[in-house]
């Protein structure tokens, strides 16, 4: 599925200061530790709901499934 991606490694180091867009559809991120900060849009990592304004720290993997266009900063520690 080209919607997947290591989102975390991509935006390495530490973080792109730009936002990135994110479709609806599933989303592997894999990091040993890292940031998604939602600035628009909602859905669910690892079944959890999630919605802008929000910052989640990822350890190890975790599903991000937006349930429409978002814009994420992404950053890993």
């Amino acid at each position: 599925d080209p919607r997947q991606a290591d989102l975390l490694r991509r935006s390495q180091p530490p973080c792109d200061p730009a936002p990135q867009t994110l479709e609806p559809g599933d989303y592997d991120l894999s990091s040993e530790c890292g940031w998604f900060i939602p600035l628009s849009g909602e859905g669910t990592i690892d079944g959890q709901p999630w919605h802008a304004g929000q910052c989640w720290l990822i350890e190890g993997e975790a599903k991000v499934v937006p349930s429409r266009t978002a814009k994420v900063l992404i950053a890993s520690l």
